[in-house]
């Protein structure tokens, strides 16, 4: 009975089973994918993402089946079910491939203000998963042609001192990359000061890739770093620092010698009363020096703020009480002076 079926019967099933099929399955997986959207089932829903082009190259595999109808001859079909089984092996990697950044992404939308350090993590995670995943199909897809992968893992092994060789430095941002990962000097969204060589780098951490970093400059250039330099170069990290420190030296007349310890006394009280001083910190207000034009002071405290902007904020409102103290006293701040002597040398 199969024997008498027509060639024409077989293109029309093969037709029906690839658009039917096809087009039966993605509507389910469409509404499935919906379906678990709606009731926050985000990992669920990754799933049933995943398996919609995987699942239309199955029924081209079940489509396929029915070629030997035609009569191949043997070698024909021994081509046919290789092929069949690459087939295989990339629905297997397409899903996987997809349903891990189909999690990281469902992830990312569930968590949106998710740690900048784990946000990174899982982004290199997933990609180092889908290399693995896809690595690992194509050793497995030129083993079912007969090529022996042992000799290729073999061969890698001695290539890979070559290559790791004369691609040192590719290697060590890779390495580089690795250490940022894992000691996390600095995450996404940090300003950072890498005081490189000659080079100062300054600016906001916007991605961390295995090979480079990308910095945004406070001129807004994008500065791509490879990773070796945080590695071979101390890196300061402004953003988590605790407070702010205000350090200014202040130089009054020396006829107002008389007001320096009520000034100094004046100030250090206002210190210790300001809102936005840690009193906590370390907190010195002190005459220290007899300057050219002046009698110096210095002042040095710590905010609260580590904002840049607030921190320029109360140091200015700082300024402007030690400005009103020194005033309010019946001095003022002294300016840069050259006293000149005129000697009467006679007719």
């Amino acid at each position: 009975m199969l024997e008498k079926i027509t060639p024409v019967l077989l293109i029309g099933s093969m037709v029906l089973v690839l658009v039917g099929g096809g087009w039966a399955f993605n509507a389910v997986m469409v509404k499935l994918q919906a379906r678990a959207q709606r009731i926050h089932q985000h990992i669920l829903a990754a799933l049933f993402g995943a398996m919609r082009r995987p699942g239309l190259l199955c029924f081209v595999v079940l489509a396929l089946n029915l070629l030997p109808r035609f009569g191949l001859a043997a070698t024909g079909q021994i081509a046919l079910l290789h092929f069949q089984a690459v087939l295989w092996i990339l629905i297997g990697t397409l899903f996987l491939i997809t349903f891990v950044g189909n999690v990281k992404r469902a992830i990312l939308r569930e968590r949106p203000q998710l740690n900048p350090r784990i946000r990174s993590t899982l982004d290199i995670g997933s990609r180092t998963l889908q290399v693995t995943v896809l690595v690992l199909a194509l050793l497995v897809g030129l083993s079912v042609y007969g090529v022996d992968i042992t000799g290729i893992i073999a061969l890698g092994g001695v290539s890979g001192i070559i290559v790791g060789l004369a691609a040192k430095d590719a290697l060590a941002n890779l390495f580089g990359g690795l250490i940022i990962f894992l000691d996390h000097p600095f995450d996404v969204g940090d300003w950072i000061i890498c005081h490189a060589s000659s080079t100062r780098i300054e600016g906001t951490v916007e991605e961390i890739n295995w090979r480079v970093t990308k910095v945004r400059t406070f001129d807004k250039r994008a500065l791509y770093v490879p990773n070796s330099t945080f590695t071979s170069y101390p890196v300061e990290n402004p953003q988590r620092m605790t407070n702010r420190r205000i350090y200014e030296t202040i130089g009054i007349r020396y006829s107002d010698a008389e007001h320096m310890a009520d000034i100094i006394s004046r100030v250090h009280q206002m210190l210790q009363e300001h809102p936005e001083i840690d009193t906590s910190q370390t907190m010195i207000v002190n005459f220290n020096r007899f300057g050219e034009s002046s009698l110096d002071f210095f002042v040095y405290t710590f905010t609260h703020t580590t904002n840049w902007v607030k921190f320029h904020t109360v140091k200015q409102d700082v300024l402007l009480r030690i400005l009103g103290i020194i005033r309010a006293v019946g001095a003022d701040c002294a300016f840069p002076t050259h006293s000149v002597i005129i000697e009467n040398a006679g007719d």
